[in-house]
């Protein structure tokens, strides 16, 4: 008995401004494991939004009732996650870092990793971010 694998590739453009995009970029969940588009972490951040960082580490916002697309980061951006959206903090060091590893919390915040040091922030910007060294 002879098997066989198939293999199907599926391609998607990653469109992203150099800070934030309210455009169509990608579909979330794509199959292809060699795309710059596959989702490796996605972050529920509450019932009806998700962080979805992909390979190409770009994040995107959905609001999941009905998938829209809320915002594109660009990689390594901090950002406020409001409403509306994503938006830019008032200071450099406010908002979270929407990059990989990133997880949520019970309350809301998210754990993002910073040099040698996990993150505590908030994504709305009403708390102050609090960093934990990490030896």
């Amino acid at each position: 008995m002879r098997s066989f694998v198939l293999l199907a590739l599926i391609s998607a453009s990653s469109l992203a401004a150099p800070s934030f995009s309210s455009e169509s970029a990608g579909t979330l969940g794509r199959p292809d494991l060699a795309s710059s588009s596959r989702v490796h972490t996605l972050v529920q951040l509450d019932a009806r939004r998700v962080l979805a960082v992909d390979a190409a580490g770009l994040a995107r916002l959905w609001e999941v009732s009905d998938w829209q697309q809320l915002g594109v980061a660009s990689p390594g951006t901090r950002a406020l996650i409001g409403p509306g959206g994503l938006s830019l903090p008032g200071n450099r060091s406010g908002g979270c870092l929407l990059a990989a590893p990133v997880a949520a919390t019970r309350d809301g915040r998210l754990v993002t990793a910073e040099g040698q040091a996990l993150r505590l922030c908030d994504p709305t910007g009403q708390r102050a971010p609090r960093d934990f060294p990490v030896p």
